[in-house]
């Protein structure tokens, strides 16, 4: 299956999407109807698949936001991560090189996938990453260069906006006194983020309330909240807990 997946998204081989398909529902048909239940799941509304190839039909279609939220999924997915980033790869005795013209030529170009027909055009799902940060999906669909239009998207996304991890940093404020014992520091878990143009960092508040009638310590219960405000808009709002629990 894994040097299938190269020669699907490598090389864009119809004959390995209906060979995956038809090992994986038992035919290509019972495959689409598997891929619209999960874009129903996900609720993508401007999705709909005939076929596991993407070849010209009638009812095949999607949208480029529909596209980025797919792509986001993939790149969550480590195997597939590694397979779209990969620009050449021996596969059976074959050489598959990566249609995507990014890699290699784009700074922290790393996937996603390319797509060409005779009704959609050129088609481009680009991903890169830079610094650490998160990564950035651009999709170009119908487009007469389609390399040309997704550096000018990415090069956009990296001159003017960020993503900036949310968090609570220690200080003499985020900690609690619990009856009884020693002061613990507050601490939040989840790994969540927010994006941002550049000149907006500085205007980012957080504000910390914290229910002092119901501390629970040691048993992994949230203590407070901890929200992330912009011009008076709330951005984000995260659980706090005790640290050392």
């Amino acid at each position: 299956m894994e040097e299938l997946l190269y020669g699907l998204l490598l090389v864009s081989d119809n004959a390995v999407a209906v060979t995956i398909a038809r090992h994986v529902a038992g035919s290509e048909k019972t495959f689409a109807d598997l891929m619209n239940q999960w874009v129903a799941e996900h609720g993508l509304h401007d999705t709909h698949f005939s076929n596991p190839h993407g070849l010209d039909e009638t009812m095949h279609f999607s949208s480029a936001y529909d596209l980025a939220i797919i792509a986001r999924h993939v790149v969550r997915n480590r195997i597939l991560t590694s397979i779209v980033a990969t620009k050449e790869e021996w596969v059976a005795s074959r050489m598959l090189e990566n249609t995507n013209e990014l890699l290699g030529t784009y700074a922290g170009a790393n996937g996603v996938k390319t797509g060409t027909t005779d009704v959609a055009g050129q088609c481009l799902v680009a991903s890169a990453r830079r610094g650490g940060e998160g990564w950035a999906v651009a999709v170009v669909l119908g487009s007469q260069d389609r390399y040309a239009d997704a550096r000018a998207l990415l090069d956009y996304y990296f001159a003017g906006y960020y993503q900036t991890s949310l968090g609570l940093e220690p200080s003499p404020l985020a900690r609690i006194r619990v009856e009884g014992e020693e002061w613990h520091p507050l601490a939040v878990r989840d790994d969540a983020q927010v994006l941002l143009t550049r000149w907006q960092a500085g205007y980012l508040r957080s504000f910390l309330w914290i229910d002092t009638a119901n501390l629970t310590p040691g048993l992994g219960e949230a203590v407070g909240r901890i929200s992330y405000d912009l011009f008076g808009h709330t951005v984000a709002e995260l659980p706090v807990y005790i640290g050392g629990y």
